[in-house]
């Protein structure tokens, strides 16, 4: 069975239970495999009618043999009431709130109901009971598997269609090689899966857990060694270094460089002068001079005849990032513009040895285009389709953490051509 299938393929749906499946997420064999129980329950032992005490938890098998839907008198509470016989006698089931129960269980059938045997005056009766089909109902373990439900989809229907999915499967592929397995002692798929639904004790539960948490952040990590991997593969601008123009730059700032910020730039035009992407990650306190090493790279790759884009989360820190870009660049007559989505705003462009121009936003992406704007810092508007660049070789995202994959690897890509 092909785990990507959908439920309706392999299961007789109804427009209500296909709603209810896609609330709960559950579209595929895989998502309904992978729906791991709230919590398991631990049944009562089984008995005789006639042998239930008020008080005690029990589990019964027998015939129904009368259940409707009704509406207390004086709650108004609607509820599912039922009378179930064996051999020995009979007693009356209640399902508070959930009169749909009656829509489902039909007189005549054998059910297998656990819980504590209340009293009402007059009578023994089941408040609430863990039920089911007493073929299937429960797999003899002594725990029952309690799912999140919503209307229409119910632990008793998840139950039943996830064990007889579970048997109906002989092919049982697994993501994680058996030495991994071995090594971290973790259970194959279809003992996991198994002991996620039907453990024998809740230990089980528990290493079926683990084992899916495991995989998860696996294939985290194989997919981003394969990204590495690609990315190595990849051709990028080369950038070489400028040893002159980054003496001018350091010299032309009113503070000193720290140590740890020279080294920093230094290892990056080590990076940029490689024909493969670079991928790097610069972290530091606010203050700590970020900015700074972006844009002594960023003035290095113009001069170079390749634009940089710096997107920033916010507005307010494009501005910034804006104006900080335009104080330290005065004097390397670079051309930088400022683009975010805001539509009440002007869209200034700063040549740095002229004035700051306000263009409008066609102007602008007409300006970014051509080349003339050689920096160009902006929020996720940079990303749209209609920003365009001549020749896009750095791009810096600040806050990355705060950007998705897919958005960050966009602005990576222009033209199909990986860029620094």
């Amino acid at each position: 069975m092909d785990f990507n299938i959908p439920l309706e393929n392999i299961i007789r749906l109804t427009p209500q239970k296909k709603s209810a499946l896609k609330k709960l997420g559950l579209l595929s064999v895989r998502d309904l495999l992978l729906y791991a129980p709230a919590r398991h329950e631990k049944f009562a032992g089984l008995k005789k009618i006639s042998d239930l005490a008020i008080g005690e938890n029990a589990s019964i098998i027998g015939e129904v043999t009368r259940i409707e839907a009704q509406k207390t008198w004086r709650k108004k509470m609607n509820l599912a009431e039922a009378v179930i016989r064996d051999d020995t006698g009979s007693i009356k089931i209640i399902w508070f709130g959930q009169p749909y129960i009656a829509n489902i269980i039909k007189p005549g059938v054998r059910i297998q109901c656990s819980g504590r045997v209340q009293y009402d005056k007059k009578n023994i009766y089941f408040s609430n009971p863990m039920w089911g089909a007493a073929d299937n109902a429960f797999p003899g373990t002594g725990l029952l598997p309690i799912y999140s439900e919503t209307y229409a989809i119910s632990s008793q229907w998840l139950r039943y269609h996830i064990r007889k999915i579970l048997e109906e499967i002989n092919d049982w592929p697994d993501v994680i090689p058996e030495p991994i397995l071995k090594k971290y002692h973790l259970p194959h798929l279809k003992q996991a899966l198994w002991s996620l639904h039907f453990p024998k004790k809740p230990i089980e539960f528990e290493i079926a857990k683990k084992r899916f948490s495991f995989e998860e952040i696996f294939l985290i990590q194989l997919d981003r060694h394969l990204e590495r991997h690609l990315q190595k593969e990849t051709k990028a601008n080369a950038i070489m270094p400028d040893l002159a123009l980054m003496k001018r730059f350091v010299e032309s700032l009113p503070f000193k460089l720290t140590g740890a910020q020279r080294r920093v730039i230094w290892q990056i035009l080590e990076d940029v002068k490689k024909p493969t992407p670079m991928a790097r990650l610069l972290e530091g306190d606010v203050g700590s001079g970020k900015t700074i090493v972006a844009s002594a790279v960023a003035l290095l790759a113009a001069k170079k005849k390749l634009q940089t884009a710096f997107m920033a989360p916010t507005e307010i820190l494009a501005r910034q990032h804006f104006q900080e870009f335009i104080k330290r660049l005065e004097p390397f007559r670079v051309s930088i513009g400022l683009l975010t989505s805001s539509e009440s705003q002007k869209f200034p462009s700063k040549i740095s040895y002229k004035k700051t121009a306000d263009l409008s936003k066609a102007a602008l992406l007409k300006q970014l285009a051509s080349g003339e704007i050689q920096i160009i810092i902006g929020t996720h508007a940079l990303i749209q389709n209609k920003v365009k660049f001549k020749s896009l070789g750095f791009v810096v995202i600040d806050e990355q953490h705060r950007f998705g994959t897919s958005q960050r690897k966009r602005l990576a890509k222009e033209k199909e051509e990986v860029v620094k």
